[in-house]
């Protein structure tokens, strides 16, 4: 394979993980990260009150929500649990 193309960094890691059990012979050469387009007008989000994180992982910073969240507790935070991979615990707190 010359070429593999990811979605995403963690999907480019992921995939790297995977093929690591294949002879060099067919693994990909090279790889390159392609994002998917993103139009602002049509995924544009109401304004509200609260500062929210998709997929709540570590890399995304997570931990950082969490302690947010702790830290000021006057101001309403959402956390939306993601599909894929670790995400931090938010239990405990209201």
């Amino acid at each position: 394979t010359a070429l593999a193309v990811y979605n995403s960094l963690w999907m480019q890691a992921e995939a790297e993980l995977f093929v690591a059990e294949y002879p060099k012979s067919v693994r990909p050469a090279r790889s390159l990260v392609v994002r998917p387009p993103v139009f602002a007008a049509e995924d544009k989000a109401k304004p509200g009150g609260a500062v929210t994180l998709i997929n709540g992982n570590p890399e995304k910073g997570g931990h950082v929500l969490r302690a947010l969240a702790q830290r000021i507790p006057e101001q309403q935070f959402v956390a939306v649990r993601g599909a894929y991979g670790e995400q931090v615990d938010y239990d405990g707190l209201d």
